[in-house]
């Protein structure tokens, strides 16, 4: 039996197709909290045991002495927003070094299907946010940054830059 290149070709091409459909699919956007003591955000000590992605939200909400830190060394984080003292408690975040990126976005598989705030401290009134940056860069995406909403927010600027699309909101 002789086999048809072509119809192999087009066989591989609908095979891959068919691989990102569902690659892309299963990339849902998550909320990933915080359950460890300070340590790096590579640690996995995140919910799911899943550092959170481009397409999380990574939020601490188990204490300001329960830093999540981003230290030199580190890679670079891309995540959908960032999060302390988000509903159930208060929560921190230490850079030193490296670049975070908070996109903004929301997303539904692959295909992005909102903006949103991609920064925000003290998001309900008995809830503090603190985040401190010693230095590397700390860009936000569409959206306000946010510091302080309607709980107590904090910035502790000690180096480093913050780049960013949207309103800085103190």
């Amino acid at each position: 039996m002789k086999h048809n290149p072509q119809l192999l070709k087009i066989n591989n091409v609908l095979g891959l197709v068919c691989s990102v459909i569902l690659s892309a699919a299963s990339t849902q956007a998550a909320d990933r909290f915080w359950s460890g003591g300070t340590a790096d955000y590579t640690n996995t000590t995140w919910s799911g045991w899943v550092v959170p992605g481009a397409t999380d939200n990574a939020i601490n909400d188990n204490g300001t002495a329960n830093a999540v830190r981003i230290s030199v060394g580190n890679p670079d984080w891309t995540v959908g927003q960032i999060r302390a003292g988000n509903s159930v408690g208060n929560g921190a975040f230490v850079q030193n070094g490296q670049t975070v990126t908070a996109l903004g976005t929301n997303y539904n598989g692959s295909v992005i299907t909102e903006f949103f705030t991609p920064f925000r401290l003290g998001i309900v009134a008995a809830d503090s946010g603190v985040y401190t940056m010693n230095g590397g860069t700390l860009n936000y995406g569409n959206g306000p940054f946010d510091i302080g909403e309607v709980g107590t927010g904090t910035l502790n600027f000690n180096g480093g830059t913050i780049v960013g699309n949207g309103i800085f909101y103190t």
